[in-house]
């Protein structure tokens, strides 16, 4: 099973670089996007995942799980259009970066003592995730695409999010078999691992990044005429 798996998450990946590559995107940065994107479907799975097992292995009346996640629901429907109207303004990596931080400290607050209101109040953080940090990430490959692009672009980015909610109940469940509930520690070591990296992925490109990709074969600018061009800003 896992070598298929690896095989087929490998094949993926090279797919994914040959696109960025022929839709003229600055390559690296989309990678590192993507991988953000891939790792926030892994984590923000494991609410359904893992955290079932865990309830019902700690012995919570069964309607705790059901009440998580209408509370989840009712407040992400609730407040989704209200907190993106006052997001909407931010920098995308400021608002998709303090999602993350919501999400990953959200995840990790699951494996902490206290019953009932810790959950409750770390599934809160975790719906304040998906508020703020949500629309800006699915979104992000609209702004940095060349015109033409951003649809495959954005198609790129929920299939990575995606598959990591296609392995992710896998790698939870085996983590909970041999760690228990340090599979939340997990998320949390994971996320801040590529904190760093997201940001980077989300910064604003340099005037120089733009130019050589208009000046490249294929590129935006190609084969554009002078008035066509952006002027600067």
């Amino acid at each position: 099973m896992w070598p298929g798996t690896a095989s087929r998450f490998g094949g993926v990946l090279q797919t994914s670089a040959n696109h960025l590559a022929r839709l003229g995107l600055n390559l690296v940065p989309c990678l590192a996007y993507l991988l953000l994107m891939l790792v926030n479907g892994l984590i923000h799975i494991q609410f359904f995942a893992v955290l079932p097992i865990m309830l019902l292995t700690e012995r919570y009346p069964t309607w705790a799980y059901a009440s998580l996640n209408a509370v989840a629901a009712v407040l992400g429907f609730a407040l989704q259009l209200r907190v993106t109207k006052q997001t909407q303004n931010w920098p995308v990596w400021a608002a998709v970066m303090s999602g993350w931080v919501l999400l990953v400290l959200g995840r990790a607050g699951l494996g902490l003592p206290g019953g009932l209101v810790v959950l409750f109040a770390v599934t809160l953080v975790g719906v304040a995730d998906t508020l703020i940090g949500g629309p800006a990430a699915f979104t992000h490959p609209v702004q940095v695409a060349p015109p033409g692009a951003s649809a495959r672009y954005i198609g790129l980015a929920n299939a990575m999010f995606r598959l990591g909610y296609a392995i992710g109940p896998v790698l939870g469940v085996l983590l909970w078999e041999h760690i228990g509930k340090g599979v939340w520690l997990v998320c949390l070591v994971v996320g801040l691992l590529i904190t760093g990296s997201g940001i980077w992925s989300l910064r604003p490109a340099k005037a120089s990044d733009e130019a050589v990709s208009d000046a490249a074969p294929g590129g935006p600018g190609a084969g554009a005429t002078t008035s066509s061009r952006r002027e600067p800003r």
